[in-house]
């Protein structure tokens, strides 16, 4: 048993709470956060047309759009599966 978790049972039987706000700074950092998520003026018009996601921001009206569908489709129109018959039509 961890120093840690004695000390959260020990405080629990004299009926205190111990927090993890109060016993661990390091889980609050989060140095991510300034660069997620991304801030769609940062690009310019021609890399948000060619990356729609660096600009996408979720709509609550919307809630059933799902974008990111047609970016992935986009993006694999190249890849044969196997199975697909679709790259023999390229000879």
């Amino acid at each position: 048993m961890s120093l840690r978790t004695a000390a959260v049972l020990n405080a629990a039987k004299a009926g205190r709470s111990m927090s993890m706000s109060t016993t661990s700074t390091a889980a609050k950092e989060q140095p991510w956060r300034a660069f997620w998520p991304p801030k769609a003026e940062n690009y310019s018009e021609q890399q948000i047309q060619d990356m729609p996601w660096l600009g996408w921001k979720f709509d609550p009206s919307k809630a059933e759009e799902k974008p990111w569908r047609e970016w992935v489709l986009k993006n694999q129109s190249g890849i044969a599966r196997r199975g697909s018959t679709t790259h023999l039509t390229e000879f």
